[in-house]
C-alpha cells in the first residue's frame, strides 16, 4: 500500500523543488501573493491558516504584531471578518486553542509539516514567530497520519 510520504514528488515550483523540501530554491518576493506556479496548493493553504490563526486567534489575545504581519505575504490581508476583540479573555484563549489544534492536525501531513516549516524561515523574529514555532516543535513530536 502507498502512503503519502512513499510516493515520489516530481513537481517543480518557481521556489520550491519538492513539496518536501524545508527551505525555499529562491528568495521569495516581498509583498506579493504567491501563485501554484511559484509554490505548492497545500503552502497557500498553510500560509491561509497562519493569516487565520493570527487574526482570529492571536492578535485579539496578545494585540498586533506588526512586524509578522508585514512579512506575510497575502493580497487578502483584512479579509477575515469577526468581532474578535469583544469575547472575553476565556473565549480567545479557548479559540486560539481549537485554532492551533487543527494546524497541529494539519501538520501531521509532511506535505503541510514542510509548507510550515517553510513559512517560518520567511517570518522574522517576533513573539508571533515564537508561537508558530512552538507548534512546531508540537507537530514534530506527533505521529504522522498514515494514509
Amino acid at each position: 500500500m502507498l502512503t503519502e510520504s512513499s510516493l515520489p514528488i516530481y513537481i517543480m515550483y518557481k521556489y520550491v523543488k519538492n513539496k518536501l523540501d524545508y527551505s525555499y530554491c529562491e528568495t521569495l518576493p516581498k509583498g506579493v501573493e504567491l501563485s501554484e506556479q511559484e509554490i505548492p496548493l497545500e503552502e497557500i493553504e498553510i500560509r491561509e491558516m497562519i493569516e487565520a490563526w493570527y487574526q482570529s486567534g492571536y492578535s485579539p489575545l496578545f494585540g498586533e504584531d506588526q512586524t509578522f504581519w508585514d512579512s506575510l505575504s497575502l493580497d487578502s490581508k483584512n479579509t477575515i471578518k469577526g468581532n474578535w476583540l469583544s469575547s472575553s479573555e476565556k473565549e480567545k484563549r479557548s479559540r486560539l486553542e481549537r485554532l492551533e489544534s487543527t494546524i497541529l492536525t494539519v501538520l501531521r501531513s509532511h506535505v503541510y509539516f514542510a509548507s510550515f516549516r517553510r513559512v517560518l524561515t520567511t517570518l522574522p523574529q517576533s513573539p508571533t514567530q515564537y508561537r508558530l514555532n512552538n507548534l512546531l516543535l508540537k507537530a514534530s513530536n506527533e505521529a504522522p497520519l498514515q494514509h
